[in-house]
């Protein structure tokens, strides 16, 4: 399963863990492994969904707002993929 994670979202405050360690802890304790996947500098999240359409994986799980909700949803639209909702927003 692939996590597409918005970074704005992932930032923790003092003495709290990350939105990365808290979903892959989260999923650990059900049995799913994850890959978390978050956009760098020179990256937008369509264009890790777009990567994510073309792995194995049958679930994309995309983590954020509705801009990267959404934004993730009109890429897999029409194919073959699961899509999993993660809402977050600070």
């Amino acid at each position: 399963m692939i996590v597409i994670l918005n970074r704005a979202v992932g930032a923790p405050a003092d003495n709290e863990e990350g939105s990365e360690a808290q979903l892959a802890k989260l999923f650990a304790a059900q049995g799913t492994q994850i890959r978390i996947v978050q956009p760098d500098e020179n990256e937008d999240l369509a264009a890790l969904a777009r990567e994510a359409l073309t792995s194995a994986d049958p679930i994309i799980v995309a983590g954020g707002g509705d801009g990267t909700i959404s934004g993730v949803a009109a890429v897999l639209a029409g194919s073959n993929k699961t899509l999993g909702f993660c809402p977050s927003a600070r």
